[in-house]
């Protein structure tokens, strides 16, 4: 495959990866900057890759040059004609800008779940079960040091949980 083929493929995900990074609260002149270094890395392990770089002669920055424009466009087009028309990349950089909320929510899907109180990890379950599920979920009661007996999945979705059917015998 050629490097401006390879640098095509790697362009149409790059905007994903590159979302990834992007913080919500930055900057649009940082923002840009950051997509820039992102695409000049990405093109520069593409030549690394292919094997082109042989030091600083004109065959090596060209190589650069054809997989930096390629980077480019391929980046540029599916991000504004395909990602961003989905709303994935916006999608993707809302859930990884540092917020406390995601914070707790990264917390929860790395097995930190305990450290959480009741209410978070109410909210946490709700956001990450279908809302089908919930009403199959057992209620849950707020601490005894809580202002609230309610249940924190009533508070978050609106709608209080019906326990399990039981069986009489």
């Amino acid at each position: 495959m050629t490097l401006l083929a390879l640098a095509a493929l790697l362009g149409t995900v790059l905007p994903l990866l590159i979302a990834v990074v992007q913080q919500e609260k930055w900057p649009a002149r940082v923002r840009a900057a950051v997509t820039l270094a992102l695409v000049a890395v990405a093109a520069a392990g593409l030549v690394l890759s292919k094997g082109l770089w042989h030091g600083w002669n004109q065959a090596s920055i060209d190589a650069y040059g054809t997989a930096f424009a390629g980077l480019i466009l391929a980046t540029w087009g599916t991000y504004s004609h395909l990602w961003s028309q989905l709303g994935l990349t916006q999608w993707i950089e809302k859930v990884t800008t540092f917020t406390k909320a995601n914070k707790d929510l990264v917390g929860a899907i790395l097995g930190d779940i305990g450290a959480l109180s009741p209410l978070d990890r109410a909210a946490i379950t709700a956001a990450l079960v279908p809302s089908t599920q919930i009403s199959s979920l057992p209620p849950v009661t707020a601490s005894a040091g809580s202002a609230t007996s309610a249940s924190p999945l009533a508070t978050v979705t609106g709608v209080a949980p019906t326990p399990p059917a039981t069986e009489s015998g």
